[in-house]
Parts: structure tokens; C-alpha cells; sequence
């Protein structure tokens, strides 16, 4: 696809959601899952606020993009204010993506920022539920014979008992972790270490049997479901610093309408930090870009919301050469995704949370509406020149009843 095909495209991609965002049943679904800043709200709240946004982001992040790049702030400055008024970004997207550097504004209407990608998966989505339930997930995949962990118990204050579907299985006997099941950026999440003789702890809690743990979580879980599974542990190569949670890849899948050969774009690694609970970036997590073609693994990135930083060959809290490391069943782990892509065929893309254990790849997560900041680090395509573009105005025409470019 051009340069000029890609643009078309991404255009009829925003108008397309425009549109549906604006149907009254959108409005419903959007009001039921509180999400009504999508659409027309939103993106008036950018223009009003992209001055006071712009300076301020100019102010935080414009003189070290200067050092870099020798783009002066007053040009970094213009260049901010486009990117929030004509095409809709966030001001720290310039800086995320980089497009202070070599010409690189020019392909801003190009890029996609997760805020555009959510209203636009929702939209395609407008009458179910923006995410499935994390334990309903597993069960479905279970079902469907997709390797992924199952669920031990599920506890709430809403119920007047536990549900516990597993009760004999041998792997109560073990660490166990506790999740909210619409729980996000790995908030909530809480290892329960097994200590051999019976019992549990977590930090300065302490649970002395099985009933007291699920007596424990279920007075954690107030306004949701908290669910249990065992822990799973990282294949040997990908064990990043000694009793580490798993480490997990972002896949994103695209499913052309009426079917076909399931795209993948450009995946990313997450290495926990030492001492860590979980690889969330929003939890202090690494990142390590993944070769499509060989699952060879790049430099070490750290993540804050602003920006990558240079990266290095190794990880910084053990010294373990992460570069040039080929993650374990890779072709497996990308047949498994483009797998699930078609069980949960509804869907026209999913970010996947995969894990990779000694047996072999697993799905984690289902995500429905992905982050795409990382997705198009400098390094990589704007979504304007990935399957992403074509796919998704599929998907937009079909839902419109729409069939050419205006």
C-alpha cells in the first residue's frame, strides 16, 4: 500500500467510526460500558486542550527531543499542535513515536494511538461487552482446546459461597495467583506463595488452608470477582531474573471479514523487574521487541509512558544477555494466536497475552481493546502501512454497508 492509499484509508477509517460511535445504539452500548468520552465528546476536548496540553507536554519532553534531534521548540511546538488538532493525537504521542526526527511529521496521520484503536475495536463491537470476563476467557479456551491456565476458584462478596471447580486438583499445592477478573494494566494481581506445610502467604497475609484462603480473597474481592489460578513459570531461556512471574508476549491478530489468513503485526516481549509480581509495564515491567519472522529477541527497552529509552543487550537487574535470544516455540505460540483469532472469530483483532513454559505456549489474557503506543516505536510501521488499515476499514465498510472511498 502508498503512501497515499494508506492515508485514504486511514481517513475512511476515523470517518467510518465517527459514525458508528454516533448511532444511538453505539450511544446505548457506549453508556452501558461507560465509555462516552469516545467519539465526538472526545475529540472536541482535544482541540479545546491542545494548547494548554501542548506547552506543557513542550515544556517536559521538547529539550531533550531538541539535544537529539536539533528540531527547535518552536518548531516541536507547531508540530504539537497539528498532531492535536488536525489529527486528533495526544502531544506526548510526538515524542512516543518520535516524529520530531528525519521528516517523520509528515506520516502523522498514519499513526494510530490506543485511544483511536479502542473507539475503533468498539465500534465494531458495539452491542457486547468491550472485554470478556478474565475466568470466562479461560474457560472458553479450555473448551476449545487452547492451552492457557485454568481457573481454581472463582470468590466473591456478591456470592454466598466460593465456586470452586477444581477442588482435588494437585495444583492447590503450589504458588497461586489472585486476579480481578476485569482487572487492567495488572492491578489487583497477587502472588500467593505455597510454604509446603499447608498454607499460603502474601506479603504480611497469611492463610493457614485452603478455606481460609478463599475465606481471605473473598473479603478482598468488594465490588468484583477475584478468581485463583497456579502459577505458571517461564521456560529456562526466558527466565529473566530468579523467581520472576512469567514473562509474556503482545500478539495482535487481525481477522479479515469472512475469514482468510489471520494477520499478525510486530509483537513485543515483557520482562518483569527483580522483586516484581508481575511483567506490566504499568508495573515497572521491561520491553523487548520480537522479530515477526524468527522470534529473535531485540535490546532492552524501559517503558514510561514518554518514550523509549537507547536499550541495552542485557537485563538490568541480572545481567542476562536478552538480545539475540530466540524465544522457545515461537511458530507454536503464533499458531496458537491465529488459532484463538478464529474461535473468537466476533472479534476483528485481539491483543493477545501469551506465555511460554516449559511445555510449550499458553494464552494469559484476551485483550480486547489493545494498546498501540509501543506497537509503532520508531523502529516499526505506522498502522497506516500494516494490514491494520486494510483489515479494519473492512470490517468499518461491512459494518456501514459501506463499499468506496468519499
Amino acid at each position: 500500500m502508498s503512501h497515499a492509499e494508506a492515508r485514504q484509508a486511514m481517513r475512511e477509517v476515523r470517518r467510518l467510526t465517527t459514525r458508528i460511535l454516533s448511532s444511538p445504539a453505539s450511544f446505548r452500548a457506549r453508556l452501558r460500558e461507560r465509555r462516552l468520552a469516545f467519539g465526538i465528546p472526545m475529540n472536541v476536548g482535544y482541540r479545546l486542550g491542545a494548547p494548554y496540553k501542548s506547552v506543557k507536554t513542550l515544556l517536559q519532553l521538547g529539550p531533550p527531543a531538541r539535544r537529539r534531534s536539533g528540531r527547535p521548540l518552536w518548531k516541536q511546538l507547531g508540530d504539537l499542535l497539528t498532531l492535536s488538532v488536525r489529527y486528533r493525537h495526544s502531544p506526548r504521542m510526538y515524542y512516543v513515536w518520535e516524529l520530531y526526527r528525519d521528516g517523520r511529521m509528515r506520516d502523522a496521520e498514519l499513526y494510530v494511538d490506543s485511544l483511536r484503536n479502542a473507539e475503533i475495536q468498539f465500534a465494531l463491537l458495539p452491542r457486547r461487552r468491550a472485554n470478556v470476563d478474565k475466568a470466562d476467557f479461560h474457560e472458553i479456551c479450555e473448551k476449545r482446546g487452547l492451552r492457557t491456565v485454568p481457573v481454581l476458584a472463582r470468590c466473591s462478596q456478591r456470592w454466598q459461597a466460593p465456586r470452586v471447580p477444581r477442588p482435588d486438583s494437585p495444583a492447590w499445592e503450589g504458588d497461586l495467583y489472585e486476579k480481578p477478573t476485569h482487572s487492567h494494566r495488572g492491578q489487583g494481581i497477587r502472588r500467593w506463595t505455597w510454604q509446603g506445610d499447608g498454607c499460603w502467604t502474601c506479603g504480611q497475609d497469611r492463610a493457614g488452608s485452603r478455606d481460609e484462603l478463599l475465606a481471605v480473597i473473598t473479603a478482598a474481592a468488594e465490588r468484583s470477582v477475584h478468581m485463583i489460578q497456579p502459577r505458571r513459570l517461564n521456560h529456562e531461556s526466558l527466565t529473566w531474573v530468579p523467581d520472576a512471574p512469567i514473562s509474556t508476549i503482545r500478539v495482535v491478530t487481525l481477522r479479515p471479514v469472512g475469514g482468510g489468513s489471520v494477520a499478525v503485526l510486530p509483537p513485543w516481549m515483557r520482562l518483569p523487574t527483580q522483586g516484581a509480581s508481575v511483567d506490566n509495564l504499568h508495573q515497572g515491567g521491561l520491553l523487548a521487541p520480537v522479530d515477526l519472522e524468527t522470534g529473535r529477541l531485540g535490546r532492552v527497552f524501559t517503558w514510561r509512558g514518554v518514550g523509549l529509552d537507547d536499550g541495552e543487550p542485557r537485563h538490568p537487574d541480572s545481567g542476562r544477555q536478552v538480545e539475540g535470544v530466540v524465544v522457545p516455540f515461537w511458530r507454536e505460540a503464533l499458531d496458537l494466536c491465529r488459532e484463538a483469532q478464529e474461535v473468537f472469530s466476533e472479534r476483528a483483532s485481539v491483543g493477545w497475552d501469551v506465555g511460554i513454559d516449559p511445555e510449550g505456549p499458553f494464552l494469559l489474557e484476551l485483550n480486547g481493546l489493545w494498546g498501540t503506543d509501543v506497537l509503532q516505536a520508531p523502529d516499526r510501521l505506522p498502522f497506516g502501512l500494516t494490514p491494520f488499515a486494510p483489515i479494519m476499514l473492512e470490517h468499518l465498510r461491512a459494518r456501514t454497508r459501506y463499499s468506496s472511498f468519499r
